[in-house]
């Protein structure tokens, strides 16, 4: 069975939970994928885990306060 996390920055303690949850998988049982916007050190340790990771860098905005005020 494929299972699916997906969390738009495989950093900090979100990304280390979200690791952790998906190394508590049964291997023989699931296939795992991560799919993120960005990560650090975590992608290498997933890598490392044998864990599929895809990154999408639309699932984080960029940071554009002018934009956000013409918008309202």
């Amino acid at each position: 069975m494929r299972i699916v996390t997906v969390i738009t920055r495989l950093e900090g303690g979100a990304g280390v939970l979200a690791l952790r949850g998906v190394r508590a998988l049964d291997p023989g049982a699931f296939r795992p994928l991560i799919i993120t916007g960005s990560g650090g050190r975590l992608l290498d340790e997933a890598a490392e885990a044998g864990i599929e990771v895809l990154v999408d860098p639309m699932l984080r905005p960029e940071i554009a306060p002018r934009k956000l005020r013409e918008s309202i």
